[in-house]
């Protein structure tokens, strides 16, 4: 039978060892992995760090980095100051721009404002559908790089913009 797995970024030696970890998911018959959830106060226990979000960039880049790979989702950590709905919003937006898909969270409070960091505003929606029309255009003049709002834009700035659509479409 088939199973949905959500594996946990918890340690060094599970950081060290994601790729096969995955791998190895991928080549299981039976489970499908859909998501990479970072444990952040796991993972500095265990790399004797503190849990400040300097201590965990680099775990939290290898995190999304090989699940963006492997088309897994990146979910960040949880952040356990479960009042401090700004201090949540900051940090969700911080993961929002490093690539997680999501973030974990310990109180229905917290939900609005991580579903809000983690889906595009309507400001990102509507400059990312004009710099695609944009380029839709210049492609049709037989141009390459151009200029929007000021940007040089090219094909890797396209295809952010498709992501911030794509979301929005989801």
């Amino acid at each position: 039978s088939s199973g949905i797995n959500a594996e946990y970024g918890e340690s060094a030696v599970g950081l060290i060892n994601l790729p096969e970890i995955i791998n190895s998911l991928i080549a299981s018959s039976h489970v499908i992995p859909v998501a990479i959830v970072f444990g952040s106060d796991d993972y500095v226990s265990d790399i004797r760090g503190s849990r400040d979000i300097d201590a965990v960039v680099y775990a939290r880049q290898k995190i999304v980095t090989y699940s963006r790979a492997y088309n897994i989702q990146p979910i960040d950590r949880v952040y356990i100051e479960y009042k401090d709905l700004e201090g949540l919003k900051r940090e969700s937006e911080k993961g929002f721009g490093f690539g997680f898909a999501g973030k974990q969270c310990i109180h229905p409070t917290q939900i609005p404002v991580i579903q809000s960091a983690f889906s595009p505003s309507h400001e990102q929606l509507e400059y990312a559908r004009e710099l695609i029309r944009s380029f839709e255009d210049n492609q049709a003049a037989g141009k390459g790089a151009f200029t929007f709002r000021g940007k040089m834009i090219d094909r890797p700035t396209l295809l952010q913009a498709k992501n911030v659509v794509d979301m929005f479409d989801e």
